[in-house]
């Protein structure tokens, strides 16, 4: 899957933002210091209604809310972006359509009761090339059985004799990708991405009273957790596990010569800068189209931008 290039680039986002964030609070430390020790100064000098207005006229707040609010809005876009483009990801992994042909031999074998052997279980086996596919092939292993004789004693003369008997084929069934896990862990990875980016406040959380939304110190300081508990490492190993069961490079097919001229009557590779924006109004207005344009090697650098 296209995992590692959309996690690396919410990853490189994200610390920049981290830091970008840290700096601010930083800044806004000394700035409320340099308020509160004038304010310090003026005490037995002038009321105290005067002070907490001079207090209030002169909070940095506003100013680094607003750029609190800046340095959010100029990430925003491309970590929501590359999140979307990941579960996109992770959808057509799992839903990767079942070849036609595929299907009848499965159905043709089932309704005729064939018994198939070792070796041509082996075959249909390996040209499985999705992950619905092998849960095909695995209902299909379910419900085979083995035909063999074996010698028994007859009850009644005590005398050895033969018997056919059907049995569970031992056949093991294909392994799969642990489907809700990795969805699971995808949810995790998400919330832990979308906590950083709306949540965070700083080491110390000195401006999480400065966030959208209601966020108690506590929780705003722990929400560095992404890089603290390496989120993106653990959502790259249970993804990297799923592949290594079932590569995508398997479920994906190549372009026909008829789909490069059906691409080609839609884009014109002749202009580089209307071609990108082109692919990429079409991924996203049809979702057979993006399948089409993942593959082809002209085009797909555009989709991972």
């Amino acid at each position: 899957m296209r995992y590692a290039n959309y996690v690396k680039k919410i990853s490189d986002t994200l610390a920049k933002y981290k830091t970008d964030v840290d700096t601010l609070e930083g800044l806004y430390r000394a700035d409320k210091q340099k308020v509160q020790a004038k304010a310090d100064e003026m005490k037995g000098k002038w009321t105290d209604e005067y002070i907490n207005q001079y207090l209030s006229e002169h909070s940095p707040d506003k100013n680094y809310k607003a750029r609190l609010q800046g340095a959010r809005a100029a990430v925003e876009p491309t970590v929501l972006h590359y999140l979307e483009m990941l579960e996109k990801s992770l959808d057509r992994y799992f839903n990767a359509p079942i070849k036609p042909d595929f299907a009848n031999k499965i159905m043709a074998i089932k309704l005729s009761g064939l018994q198939l052997t070792d070796l041509e279980f082996k075959i249909l086996q390996d040209s499985a090339t999705s992950y619905m596919e092998c849960r095909l092939l695995n209902q299909l292993a379910e419900s085979r059985t083995k035909t063999e004789k074996k010698t028994v004693l007859n009850k009644q003369s005590g005398e050895p004799e033969y018997q056919t008997v059907q049995t569970a084929n031992p056949y093991i069934n294909l392994e799969l990708p642990d489907m809700e896990n990795t969805y699971n862990s995808f949810k995790s990875y998400l919330r832990s991405a979308k906590g950083l980016l709306y949540s965070y406040a700083g080491t110390n959380a000195e401006m999480s009273h400065l966030l959208d939304n209601d966020t108690p110190n506590y929780v705003a300081v722990s929400m560095d957790s992404y890089f603290r508990n390496h989120a993106d490492e653990a959502f790259s190993k249970v993804m990297e596990k799923a592949n290594s069961i079932l590569p995508e490079s398997k479920i994906k097919r190549e372009l026909t010569e008829n789909d490069r001229k059906f691409i080609d009557t839609l884009i014109d590779s002749k202009y580089p800068s209307l071609a990108r924006d082109r692919v990429k109004a079409l991924a996203e207005a049809d979702t057979d189209i993006e399948s089409l344009l993942l593959l082809d090697e002209r085009y797909n650098k555009y989709l991972e931008e």
